[in-house]
Protein backbone atom coordinates (compact mmCIF):
# COMPACT_ATOMS: atom_id res chain seq x y z
CA UNK A 1 0.00 0.00 0.00
CA UNK A 2 2.91 2.43 0.74
CA UNK A 3 4.52 1.30 -2.65
CA UNK A 4 0.92 2.27 -4.21
CA UNK A 5 1.00 5.30 -2.51
CA UNK A 6 4.73 6.59 -3.06
CA UNK A 7 4.06 5.62 -7.04
CA UNK A 8 0.86 8.07 -6.74
CA UNK A 9 3.17 10.97 -5.59
CA UNK A 10 5.48 10.31 -7.99
CA UNK A 11 3.07 10.49 -10.77
CA UNK A 12 1.81 13.82 -9.58
CA UNK A 13 5.28 15.28 -9.28
CA UNK A 14 5.57 14.67 -13.04
CA UNK A 15 2.19 15.95 -14.25
CA UNK A 16 2.60 18.64 -12.54
CA UNK A 17 6.43 19.28 -13.86
CA UNK A 18 5.00 19.04 -17.26
CA UNK A 19 2.30 21.48 -16.88
CA UNK A 20 5.23 23.86 -15.66
CA UNK A 21 7.49 23.52 -18.40
CA UNK A 22 6.28 26.66 -20.74
CA UNK A 23 4.79 25.77 -23.94
CA UNK A 24 6.72 26.45 -26.84
CA UNK A 25 5.35 28.96 -29.37
CA UNK A 26 5.40 28.55 -33.00
CA UNK A 27 8.14 30.01 -33.98
CA UNK A 28 8.17 33.23 -35.88
CA UNK A 29 9.19 33.69 -39.87
CA UNK A 30 13.22 35.05 -39.84
CA UNK A 31 13.12 38.88 -40.56
CA UNK A 32 16.29 40.52 -42.69
CA UNK A 33 18.43 41.60 -39.83
CA UNK A 34 21.39 43.26 -42.46
CA UNK A 35 22.27 43.57 -45.94
CA UNK A 36 25.79 43.68 -47.91
CA UNK A 37 26.18 44.46 -51.43
CA UNK A 38 28.98 44.29 -54.32
CA UNK A 39 29.41 46.14 -57.52
CA UNK A 40 31.24 43.78 -59.61
CA UNK A 41 30.91 45.95 -62.74
CA UNK A 42 33.22 48.63 -63.86
CA UNK A 43 34.44 52.72 -64.21
CA UNK A 44 30.72 54.46 -65.81
CA UNK A 45 30.72 57.92 -67.89
CA UNK A 46 29.18 60.44 -65.84
CA UNK A 47 25.07 60.45 -66.92
CA UNK A 48 25.08 56.47 -67.41
CA UNK A 49 22.78 54.42 -66.19
CA UNK A 50 24.59 52.18 -63.13
CA UNK A 51 23.49 48.34 -64.39
CA UNK A 52 21.55 46.66 -61.41
CA UNK A 53 22.82 43.07 -62.62
CA UNK A 54 26.14 44.14 -61.52
CA UNK A 55 25.35 45.17 -57.88
CA UNK A 56 25.00 41.72 -55.92
CA UNK A 57 22.62 42.02 -52.99
CA UNK A 58 22.83 39.40 -49.78
CA UNK A 59 20.16 39.60 -47.09
CA UNK A 60 21.01 38.14 -43.57
CA UNK A 61 18.07 36.94 -41.65
CA UNK A 62 17.70 36.18 -38.23
CA UNK A 63 17.74 32.88 -38.40
CA UNK A 64 21.10 32.64 -39.79
CA UNK A 65 20.45 31.95 -43.56
CA UNK A 66 21.56 34.44 -46.41
CA UNK A 67 19.69 35.09 -49.83
CA UNK A 68 20.59 37.10 -53.09
CA UNK A 69 17.80 39.65 -53.12
CA UNK A 70 17.38 41.62 -56.13
CA UNK A 71 14.46 43.86 -55.90
CA UNK A 72 16.42 46.23 -54.24
CA UNK A 73 16.28 49.87 -54.43
CA UNK A 74 18.83 52.55 -55.00
CA UNK A 75 19.24 56.03 -54.02
CA UNK A 76 20.62 56.87 -57.90
CA UNK A 77 20.76 54.74 -60.72
CA UNK A 78 22.92 57.10 -62.81
CA UNK A 79 26.75 57.95 -62.58
CA UNK A 80 26.60 61.44 -61.13
CA UNK A 81 29.70 62.65 -60.72
CA UNK A 82 33.58 61.44 -61.30
CA UNK A 83 35.33 59.81 -59.18
CA UNK A 84 33.29 57.86 -56.32
CA UNK A 85 29.60 57.61 -56.34
CA UNK A 86 27.82 56.65 -53.05
CA UNK A 87 24.94 54.32 -53.83
CA UNK A 88 22.44 53.33 -51.14
CA UNK A 89 21.21 49.97 -51.63
CA UNK A 90 17.99 49.70 -49.64
CA UNK A 91 16.10 46.52 -48.77
CA UNK A 92 13.36 45.83 -46.11
CA UNK A 93 14.43 48.71 -44.08
CA UNK A 94 18.24 47.79 -44.15
CA UNK A 95 20.39 49.50 -45.57
CA UNK A 96 23.47 49.69 -47.01
CA UNK A 97 26.26 51.43 -49.83
CA UNK A 98 28.20 50.51 -52.79
CA UNK A 99 30.92 53.11 -54.54
CA UNK A 100 31.14 52.92 -58.29
CA UNK A 101 33.21 55.39 -59.98
CA UNK A 102 32.30 57.78 -62.32
CA UNK A 103 34.74 59.54 -65.67
CA UNK A 104 34.10 61.98 -67.89
CA UNK A 105 36.07 62.85 -71.16
CA UNK A 106 38.66 65.33 -70.26
CA UNK A 107 41.09 65.35 -73.47
CA UNK A 108 41.68 63.69 -76.76
CA UNK A 109 44.91 63.29 -78.56
CA UNK A 110 45.99 62.31 -82.08
CA UNK A 111 48.79 60.30 -83.56
CA UNK A 112 49.81 60.51 -87.57
CA UNK A 113 51.01 57.63 -89.19
CA UNK A 114 51.15 59.00 -92.86
CA UNK A 115 53.57 60.67 -94.75
CA UNK A 116 54.34 64.10 -96.38
CA UNK A 117 51.27 65.24 -98.72
CA UNK A 118 51.44 67.91 -101.53
CA UNK A 119 49.42 71.28 -100.89
CA UNK A 120 46.11 70.50 -102.66
CA UNK A 121 45.98 67.03 -101.55
CA UNK A 122 44.58 66.09 -98.16
CA UNK A 123 45.13 63.86 -95.51
CA UNK A 124 43.54 60.34 -95.14
CA UNK A 125 41.50 59.14 -92.12
CA UNK A 126 43.32 55.82 -92.51
CA UNK A 127 46.54 57.62 -91.25
CA UNK A 128 44.84 58.75 -87.87
CA UNK A 129 44.36 57.39 -84.84
CA UNK A 130 42.11 59.75 -82.10
CA UNK A 131 41.86 58.93 -78.72
CA UNK A 132 39.36 59.95 -75.77
CA UNK A 133 41.07 60.52 -72.79
CA UNK A 134 38.61 60.53 -68.96
CA UNK A 135 39.59 61.86 -65.73
CA UNK A 136 40.78 57.99 -64.96
CA UNK A 137 43.28 58.00 -67.07
CA UNK A 138 41.69 55.35 -69.10
CA UNK A 139 41.70 56.04 -73.22
CA UNK A 140 39.50 54.78 -76.17
CA UNK A 141 40.29 55.27 -79.26
CA UNK A 142 36.66 57.25 -81.03
CA UNK A 143 36.17 57.32 -84.88
CA UNK A 144 33.39 59.80 -84.81
CA UNK A 145 35.92 63.09 -84.53
CA UNK A 146 35.96 65.55 -87.31
CA UNK A 147 39.05 67.18 -89.29
CA UNK A 148 38.85 70.86 -89.46
CA UNK A 149 41.34 71.17 -92.10
CA UNK A 150 42.17 68.07 -93.76
CA UNK A 151 43.74 69.84 -97.20
CA UNK A 152 47.45 70.45 -96.86
CA UNK A 153 47.69 74.77 -97.78
CA UNK A 154 51.35 75.67 -97.64
CA UNK A 155 55.09 74.03 -97.56
CA UNK A 156 56.31 72.86 -94.35
CA UNK A 157 54.89 71.62 -91.10
CA UNK A 158 50.97 72.25 -90.74
CA UNK A 159 49.18 72.05 -87.75
CA UNK A 160 45.55 69.40 -88.53
CA UNK A 161 43.27 70.37 -86.53
CA UNK A 162 41.22 67.68 -85.18
CA UNK A 163 37.78 68.07 -83.22
CA UNK A 164 35.36 66.20 -80.94
CA UNK A 165 32.55 67.38 -78.97
CA UNK A 166 33.86 70.65 -77.30
CA UNK A 167 37.51 68.87 -77.21
CA UNK A 168 40.22 69.54 -79.89
CA UNK A 169 43.90 68.37 -80.59
CA UNK A 170 46.65 69.23 -83.40
CA UNK A 171 48.48 66.69 -85.45
CA UNK A 172 51.41 67.99 -87.31
CA UNK A 173 51.92 66.82 -91.09
CA UNK A 174 54.53 67.70 -93.10
CA UNK A 175 53.50 69.49 -96.94
CA UNK A 176 55.45 69.67 -100.04
CA UNK A 177 55.50 71.54 -103.37
CA UNK A 178 52.93 70.94 -105.26
CA UNK A 179 53.53 69.30 -108.75
CA UNK A 180 52.13 68.63 -111.99
CA UNK A 181 50.16 65.67 -112.80
CA UNK A 182 51.22 63.99 -115.62
CA UNK A 183 48.56 61.39 -116.03
CA UNK A 184 45.56 59.88 -113.34
CA UNK A 185 44.57 56.56 -112.44
CA UNK A 186 42.01 55.24 -110.48
CA UNK A 187 40.14 52.21 -109.36
CA UNK A 188 37.63 51.26 -106.92
CA UNK A 189 38.37 48.07 -104.83
CA UNK A 190 34.98 47.51 -103.49
CA UNK A 191 32.26 44.60 -104.27
CA UNK A 192 29.81 47.55 -104.92
CA UNK A 193 29.04 50.95 -103.49
CA UNK A 194 25.42 51.35 -102.15
CA UNK A 195 22.95 53.42 -103.98
CA UNK A 196 22.44 57.09 -103.10
CA UNK A 197 25.57 57.26 -101.10
CA UNK A 198 29.32 58.53 -102.00
CA UNK A 199 31.58 56.16 -102.61
CA UNK A 200 33.90 55.00 -99.96
CA UNK A 201 36.90 56.48 -99.86
CA UNK A 202 38.68 53.61 -97.90
CA UNK A 203 38.10 51.27 -101.30
CA UNK A 204 39.00 54.41 -103.72
CA UNK A 205 42.57 54.21 -105.08
CA UNK A 206 43.17 56.97 -106.58
CA UNK A 207 47.12 57.56 -108.02
CA UNK A 208 48.65 61.25 -109.47
CA UNK A 209 51.65 60.25 -111.58
CA UNK A 210 53.79 63.40 -111.82
CA UNK A 211 55.74 64.66 -114.39
CA UNK A 212 59.22 64.61 -112.58
CA UNK A 213 58.37 60.55 -112.29
CA UNK A 214 57.11 60.70 -108.95
CA UNK A 215 53.65 59.46 -107.40
CA UNK A 216 51.38 60.14 -104.77
CA UNK A 217 47.87 58.83 -103.51
CA UNK A 218 45.47 61.36 -104.38
CA UNK A 219 42.17 62.03 -101.25
CA UNK A 220 41.23 65.27 -102.25
CA UNK A 221 39.72 64.47 -105.63
CA UNK A 222 36.29 65.19 -107.03
CA UNK A 223 33.77 62.68 -108.71
CA UNK A 224 31.11 63.02 -111.00
CA UNK A 225 28.28 62.64 -110.07
CA UNK A 226 28.87 62.95 -106.43
CA UNK A 227 26.97 59.94 -105.30
CA UNK A 228 26.10 56.43 -106.89
CA UNK A 229 22.60 57.07 -108.64
CA UNK A 230 21.84 53.11 -110.06
CA UNK A 231 22.12 49.85 -109.45
CA UNK A 232 24.11 48.05 -111.33
CA UNK A 233 26.83 49.78 -113.34
CA UNK A 234 27.65 53.63 -112.76
CA UNK A 235 30.49 55.27 -114.99
CA UNK A 236 31.39 57.79 -112.93
CA UNK A 237 34.40 60.61 -113.31
CA UNK A 238 37.33 61.17 -110.98
CA UNK A 239 39.20 64.56 -111.29
CA UNK A 240 42.12 65.98 -109.54
CA UNK A 241 44.62 69.14 -110.82
CA UNK A 242 42.73 69.39 -114.72
CA UNK A 243 43.39 65.67 -115.20
CA UNK A 244 40.38 63.10 -115.33
CA UNK A 245 39.70 59.63 -115.49
CA UNK A 246 36.70 57.18 -116.03
CA UNK A 247 35.49 54.35 -113.87
CA UNK A 248 32.31 52.04 -113.33
CA UNK A 249 31.20 51.72 -110.19
CA UNK A 250 28.97 49.11 -109.38
CA UNK A 251 25.67 50.44 -107.70
CA UNK A 252 24.19 47.87 -104.94
CA UNK A 253 21.20 48.15 -102.80
CA UNK A 254 22.50 49.10 -98.82
CA UNK A 255 21.06 46.87 -96.65
CA UNK A 256 21.50 46.19 -92.71
CA UNK A 257 22.86 43.37 -91.64
CA UNK A 258 22.70 43.39 -88.11
CA UNK A 259 21.75 45.95 -85.57
CA UNK A 260 22.90 46.29 -82.07
CA UNK A 261 20.89 48.00 -79.66
CA UNK A 262 21.86 49.79 -76.10
CA UNK A 263 19.71 50.82 -73.48
CA UNK A 264 21.43 53.55 -71.80
CA UNK A 265 18.67 55.34 -69.97
CA UNK A 266 17.50 54.44 -65.93
CA UNK A 267 14.51 52.47 -64.90
CA UNK A 268 10.81 53.27 -66.36
CA UNK A 269 7.75 53.21 -64.58
CA UNK A 270 5.02 51.01 -65.36
CA UNK A 271 2.75 52.49 -68.21
CA UNK A 272 5.66 54.63 -69.23
CA UNK A 273 7.10 54.17 -72.29
CA UNK A 274 11.09 53.91 -73.50
CA UNK A 275 12.86 57.06 -74.46
CA UNK A 276 14.11 56.74 -77.95
CA UNK A 277 17.69 59.19 -77.26
CA UNK A 278 18.00 56.63 -74.03
CA UNK A 279 18.68 53.93 -77.12
CA UNK A 280 21.72 53.90 -79.37
CA UNK A 281 21.28 51.70 -82.55
CA UNK A 282 24.00 50.56 -84.77
CA UNK A 283 24.08 49.22 -87.78
CA UNK A 284 25.98 46.47 -89.56
CA UNK A 285 25.41 46.93 -92.79
CA UNK A 286 26.16 44.74 -95.67
CA UNK A 287 29.53 46.84 -97.37
CA UNK A 288 30.78 46.19 -93.90
CA UNK A 289 30.60 49.57 -92.83
CA UNK A 290 28.39 50.55 -90.00
CA UNK A 291 26.66 53.51 -88.64
CA UNK A 292 24.65 54.81 -85.48
CA UNK A 293 20.96 55.35 -86.81
CA UNK A 294 18.08 57.30 -85.65
CA UNK A 295 15.06 55.72 -87.55
CA UNK A 296 14.67 52.99 -85.32
CA UNK A 297 11.47 51.56 -84.37
CA UNK A 298 10.29 49.73 -81.28
CA UNK A 299 7.85 46.36 -81.46
CA UNK A 300 6.39 47.97 -78.11
CA UNK A 301 8.26 50.32 -76.27
CA UNK A 302 5.58 50.45 -72.92
CA UNK A 303 6.96 49.35 -69.69
CA UNK A 304 3.82 46.82 -68.64
CA UNK A 305 5.71 45.57 -65.40
CA UNK A 306 8.11 45.81 -62.58
CA UNK A 307 11.30 44.58 -62.80
CA UNK A 308 12.94 43.32 -65.89
CA UNK A 309 11.28 44.03 -68.98
CA UNK A 310 12.33 42.88 -73.08
CA UNK A 311 11.76 46.16 -75.55
CA UNK A 312 12.36 44.91 -79.45
CA UNK A 313 14.10 47.35 -81.49
CA UNK A 314 13.93 47.24 -85.39
CA UNK A 315 15.96 48.89 -88.23
CA UNK A 316 15.77 47.78 -91.54
CA UNK A 317 14.45 44.36 -91.45
CA UNK A 318 16.62 43.77 -88.77
CA UNK A 319 15.92 43.50 -84.77
CA UNK A 320 17.98 43.31 -81.55
CA UNK A 321 16.37 43.77 -78.11
CA UNK A 322 17.33 45.88 -74.61
CA UNK A 323 16.23 45.07 -71.03
CA UNK A 324 14.65 47.68 -69.22
CA UNK A 325 13.84 47.91 -65.41
CA UNK A 326 10.52 48.61 -64.87
CA UNK A 327 9.21 49.93 -61.24
CA UNK A 328 6.33 50.68 -59.55
CA UNK A 329 4.56 54.22 -60.67
CA UNK A 330 5.27 56.61 -57.90
CA UNK A 331 2.66 59.34 -58.76
CA UNK A 332 1.99 61.60 -62.00
CA UNK A 333 5.10 64.28 -62.89
CA UNK A 334 4.40 67.38 -64.50
CA UNK A 335 7.72 68.20 -65.32
CA UNK A 336 6.65 67.31 -69.02
CA UNK A 337 3.03 68.33 -69.29
CA UNK A 338 0.47 69.79 -72.09
CA UNK A 339 -0.80 73.08 -70.24
CA UNK A 340 -3.79 75.48 -71.48
CA UNK A 341 -6.71 77.10 -69.96
CA UNK A 342 -10.30 75.90 -70.09
CA UNK A 343 -13.53 78.42 -70.00
CA UNK A 344 -16.82 79.38 -70.13
CA UNK A 345 -18.24 82.38 -70.40
CA UNK A 346 -17.61 83.34 -66.93
CA UNK A 347 -14.82 81.14 -65.31
CA UNK A 348 -11.43 79.56 -66.26
CA UNK A 349 -9.24 76.53 -64.95
CA UNK A 350 -5.91 75.80 -65.77
CA UNK A 351 -5.18 72.20 -66.83
CA UNK A 352 -2.38 70.14 -67.33
CA UNK A 353 -1.93 66.98 -68.32
CA UNK A 354 0.67 64.76 -67.21
CA UNK A 355 2.95 63.26 -70.50
CA UNK A 356 5.47 60.64 -70.98
CA UNK A 357 9.20 62.57 -71.38
CA UNK A 358 9.49 61.00 -75.30
CA UNK A 359 6.15 63.15 -75.95
CA UNK A 360 6.37 66.80 -76.67
CA UNK A 361 4.24 68.97 -74.61
CA UNK A 362 1.95 70.03 -77.72
CA UNK A 363 0.68 66.18 -78.12
CA UNK A 364 -2.14 66.98 -76.15
CA UNK A 365 -4.56 69.36 -76.51
CA UNK A 366 -7.22 71.51 -74.80
CA UNK A 367 -10.23 73.07 -76.60
CA UNK A 368 -13.15 74.84 -74.53
CA UNK A 369 -16.68 74.29 -75.83
CA UNK A 370 -18.94 76.78 -76.04
CA UNK A 371 -21.91 75.73 -73.69
CA UNK A 372 -25.05 74.72 -75.48
CA UNK A 373 -22.99 72.34 -77.15
CA UNK A 374 -22.95 70.00 -74.34
CA UNK A 375 -26.83 71.06 -72.67
CA UNK A 376 -28.02 67.94 -73.91
CA UNK A 377 -25.50 65.67 -72.16
CA UNK A 378 -25.77 68.06 -68.69
CA UNK A 379 -29.30 67.78 -69.06
CA UNK A 380 -28.73 64.22 -67.63
CA UNK A 381 -27.17 65.22 -64.64
CA UNK A 382 -29.39 64.38 -61.35
CA UNK A 383 -28.41 67.30 -60.00
CA UNK A 384 -28.89 70.61 -59.74
CA UNK A 385 -25.86 72.45 -62.15
CA UNK A 386 -24.87 75.57 -60.78
CA UNK A 387 -21.95 75.96 -63.28
CA UNK A 388 -20.04 73.77 -65.91
CA UNK A 389 -16.93 74.12 -67.79
CA UNK A 390 -17.01 71.89 -70.81
CA UNK A 391 -13.83 71.02 -73.05
CA UNK A 392 -12.30 68.51 -75.38
CA UNK A 393 -8.93 66.91 -74.76
CA UNK A 394 -7.19 65.99 -78.29
CA UNK A 395 -4.20 64.40 -79.78
CA UNK A 396 -2.44 65.87 -82.33
CA UNK A 397 -1.42 62.50 -83.61
CA UNK A 398 -4.63 60.21 -83.55
CA UNK A 399 -2.48 57.15 -84.03
CA UNK A 400 -0.47 58.00 -80.38
CA UNK A 401 -3.58 56.73 -78.41
CA UNK A 402 -1.68 53.87 -77.08
CA UNK A 403 -0.34 56.76 -74.42
CA UNK A 404 -3.50 56.36 -72.12
CA UNK A 405 -3.71 56.14 -69.66
CA UNK A 406 -2.32 59.84 -68.75
CA UNK A 407 -3.03 62.13 -64.88
CA UNK A 408 -4.43 65.07 -65.68
CA UNK A 409 -4.44 67.94 -63.05
CA UNK A 410 -7.23 70.37 -62.36
CA UNK A 411 -6.55 73.90 -60.57
CA UNK A 412 -10.14 75.07 -59.93
CA UNK A 413 -11.62 78.29 -60.54
CA UNK A 414 -12.55 80.35 -57.15
CA UNK A 415 -16.22 79.61 -57.50
CA UNK A 416 -15.85 75.53 -57.99
CA UNK A 417 -13.91 75.55 -54.85
CA UNK A 418 -17.11 76.83 -52.32
CA UNK A 419 -17.74 75.00 -49.39
CA UNK A 420 -21.52 74.85 -49.90
CA UNK A 421 -21.12 73.00 -53.86
CA UNK A 422 -19.73 70.14 -55.35
CA UNK A 423 -17.68 69.52 -58.36
CA UNK A 424 -17.18 66.62 -60.62
CA UNK A 425 -15.72 65.47 -63.43
CA UNK A 426 -17.85 63.83 -66.54
CA UNK A 427 -16.89 62.34 -69.39
CA UNK A 428 -18.70 61.76 -72.87
CA UNK A 429 -17.75 60.74 -75.91
CA UNK A 430 -20.47 61.72 -78.09
CA UNK A 431 -21.83 64.87 -76.13
CA UNK A 432 -25.34 62.59 -76.21
CA UNK A 433 -24.77 60.62 -72.81
CA UNK A 434 -22.55 60.56 -69.84
CA UNK A 435 -20.14 57.83 -69.94
CA UNK A 436 -18.45 58.38 -66.58
CA UNK A 437 -18.49 60.51 -63.23
CA UNK A 438 -14.92 61.10 -61.37
CA UNK A 439 -16.13 61.88 -58.02
CA UNK A 440 -13.23 63.81 -56.60
CA UNK A 441 -13.97 66.37 -54.00
CA UNK A 442 -12.17 69.29 -54.36
CA UNK A 443 -8.78 69.19 -52.02
CA UNK A 444 -8.13 72.08 -49.59
CA UNK A 445 -5.84 74.02 -51.98
CA UNK A 446 -8.73 73.28 -55.05
CA UNK A 447 -7.07 70.77 -57.11
CA UNK A 448 -7.85 67.70 -58.58
CA UNK A 449 -6.68 65.15 -60.43
CA UNK A 450 -8.04 62.41 -62.59
CA UNK A 451 -7.06 59.81 -64.92
CA UNK A 452 -7.64 60.19 -68.27
CA UNK A 453 -8.55 56.69 -70.59
CA UNK A 454 -9.35 58.14 -73.97
CA UNK A 455 -10.08 61.56 -75.45
CA UNK A 456 -13.23 62.93 -75.74
CA UNK A 457 -15.27 65.61 -74.34
CA UNK A 458 -15.00 66.61 -70.49
CA UNK A 459 -17.31 68.87 -68.42
CA UNK A 460 -16.34 69.96 -65.31
CA UNK A 461 -19.05 70.71 -62.94
CA UNK A 462 -19.68 72.85 -60.04
CA UNK A 463 -23.36 71.25 -58.42
CA UNK A 464 -25.55 72.48 -55.53
CA UNK A 465 -24.21 69.95 -52.20
CA UNK A 466 -27.32 68.14 -51.84
CA UNK A 467 -28.61 68.55 -47.87
CA UNK A 468 -30.90 66.93 -45.68
CA UNK A 469 -33.86 69.25 -46.68
CA UNK A 470 -32.93 68.60 -50.86
CA UNK A 471 -33.59 65.26 -50.52
CA UNK A 472 -36.82 63.24 -52.31
CA UNK A 473 -39.04 61.99 -49.64
CA UNK A 474 -39.63 58.31 -50.12
CA UNK A 475 -43.47 58.37 -50.67
CA UNK A 476 -43.27 61.00 -53.75
CA UNK A 477 -42.43 56.95 -56.11
CA UNK A 478 -46.18 56.33 -55.26
CA UNK A 479 -49.54 57.05 -57.11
Amino acid sequence: MKQRKGFGVLFFCILLCIAMVPVRAKAADPTVVAISAVYTGGTLEVGASIPKEKIEVTASYSDGTTVEVTEFAMSTERVLTDGANRVMIIYRGKVTEIYVYGKRPRSIYATYSGGMVSVGNKISTEDLTVYLQYTDYSTEEILDYRVVNPVISSVGSQKVQIVYNSMQTTVDVYGTQAKTVSMLTAVYEGEGAPQGYAVPEKNMYVTALYTDGTSERIYNYTMTPATVQNIGDNKMIVSFRGKSVEITVKGVELTAQSIEAVYKGSSVEVGDYVAAEDVTVTAFYSDGSKAVVKDFTFSSDRITMTGENTIIVNYGGQSATIKVTGIARSGASYSNAASFTVKNTQYSANVQVALPKRMQKDAIVGKSLKPDRVSRVISKVKAEVIDYIAFDILLTDELQDDVFPLTMRIDLPQKYKAKETNTYLYYTSNRKSVMARVALEPSADGVIEVTLFHTGTYILVNEKEIVEDDLPDPEDDYL
